[in-house]
């Protein structure tokens, strides 16, 4: 049976749109021109829809996306894709005697203006702990597998705060000591600063539990940025982003699950139109109709069976939905 789409999760889209058009699109606007984010302006204003084909009833299937790194229902999309594909795995590997930690991975906080130069530190740091003279034997005798994921924000003192999380699949055994002694040789030798020279640090999480293992998921593969507002009120900090991260690969799987993120890109490439199974949550029914509707008309009909028309227009204006 497909997930039915409830009222919850429709109002999380609607919000992430309001977002999208009274924050983030005037921020990107500021400082690039405005055609180039034409399509994530349009993101989300023609919506999928599955309507029985014995009683019409309609249920929603989601939207059509833009898929850009900046958007915030996209990024939702995307998150949940990661989801279904890595925790079935994790899972199971915690089942079979397997354990799962998660990473945190940072350096010491960059000036506006070094973002890019922060990333690449990141990268060369990541590559010198897990590929360096005499860590690949160790690295691979220690991790079986798991995902690489960067992070950009801005820290306390207004400066960029780039990390990388990263869930790890590793058998039983106390190594942490091992990998926050590397990271930091690691980081220093990306700075170029003197050896011992405490530049970076790594906060380590182990994840026991399946349940655990989609929260760890969710913090490993989230927004590359976290929609908050104060980011987007820095002018400076915006134009830099816009710069520089879509030059960045953003995510990386390695070991066992090194084929996840082309498969995860690949789904994401597809827009939500797959029929699946089906069943009519008023009749039902297997058997339905997928075709496209402006978000706008959906709304204004109130017909959508398990949204209710009262929550949705609470949700955002009708004028909002363009």
């Amino acid at each position: 049976m497909a997930e039915t789409l409830t009222a919850r999760r429709f109002e999380r889209f609607l919000k992430g749109r309001e977002f999208m058009h009274e924050i983030v699109l005037p921020a990107l606007e500021m400082c690039t021109p405005e055609e180039r984010f034409s399509s994530v302006r349009r993101c989300g204003t023609i919506v999928n829809v599955l309507q029985c084909d014995s009683c019409g009833t309609k249920h929603w299937k989601g939207f059509v996306r833009c898929k850009s790194k900046f958007c915030v229902p996209c990024s939702s999309v995307k998150t949940k894709i990661w989801l279904s594909k890595l925790v079935p795995i994790l899972a199971e590997q915690i089942e079979n005697g397997n354990h799962v930690s998660l990473l945190s991975l940072t350096l010491v906080n960059h000036e506006i203006g070094q973002l890019g130069i922060m990333i690449d530190r990141l990268n060369d740091a990541w590559r010198i702990m897990t590929h360096g003279n005499g860590n690949v034997k160790k690295w691979n005798q220690l991790i079986l597998g798991g995902v690489r994921s960067l992070e950009v924000k801005l820290g306390e003192d207004g400066n960029w705060h780039a990390h990388f999380h990263a869930l790890i699949i590793h058998p039983k055994g106390r190594f942490y000591e091992w990998l926050k002694a590397e990271w930091e040789k690691a980081s220093s030798c990306a700075m170029k600063m003197p050896k011992g020279s405490k530049v970076g640090s790594i906060h380590i999480k182990a994840i026991k539990t399946a349940q655990g293992s989609m929260r760890g998921v969710i913090e490993a593969v989230k927004y590359p940025m976290k929609p908050e507002n104060g980011f987007w009120d820095n002018s400076q900090a915006v134009e830099e982003v816009v710069q520089t991260l879509p030059r960045r690969k953003q995510t990386q799987s390695f070991g066992i699950v090194r084929h996840l993120v082309a498969l995860v890109e690949q789904e994401n490439d597809v827009d939500e139109k797959k029929l699946d199974d089906f069943i009519c949550q008023a009749c039902g029914c297997t058997s339905a109709t997928l075709h496209s509707e402006l978000l706008r008309d959906v709304i204004s009909s109130g017909k959508l069976y398990d949204i209710p028309k009262s929550k949705i227009e609470n949700s955002i204006p009708i004028s909002e939905v363009v």
